[in-house]
């Protein structure tokens, strides 16, 4: 549980757009994040789990990991993040939800994509997202 915690707080610090470009291995970001991608020249860090480190999780601990990337998703204008972007539609979405619920949205777009297990999990919890979010 404590690893979860520091992972949440390691998302909020390595937060895109505070003046360093990092790398990614993922192909899968989704049409918004490589359009941002390609005119700002960020790069997306490689993350801390994969969507199988994820699957290993119980069900109390997927939902803290969870909590963490959304609180760093909604923390990102703090660096740089547009906000009124995708990350204002994350948060419409998911502010009245309980954390069972976010874990369910997120198990769900998992489990339809076994092909994307292998991939950061905070990329495939960003997608997951904008899929299950209205626009």
């Amino acid at each position: 549980m404590q690893r979860l915690m520091l992972v949440g707080l390691l998302v909020l610090w390595a937060a895109p757009g505070i003046g360093e470009k990092i790398t990614t291995k993922n192909t899968a970001l989704g049409d918004y994040l490589q359009s941002v991608i390609k005119s700002q020249g960020i790069w997306v860090k490689n993350g801390f789990f994969t969507g199988n480190d994820y699957r290993e999780l119980n069900d109390a601990d997927r939902g803290i990991y969870l909590m963490g990337i959304i609180d760093g998703f909604l923390f990102a204008p703090t660096f740089g993040a547009p906000q009124n972007g995708p990350i204002r539609r994350i948060e419409r979405c998911v502010t009245s939800m309980r954390n069972n619920q976010v874990t369910a949205l997120v198990d769900g777009f998992l489990l339809t994509r076994p092909v994307q297990w292998h991939e950061d999990m905070h990329v495939l919890t960003y997608q997951a997202l904008l899929a299950s979010c209205p626009k």
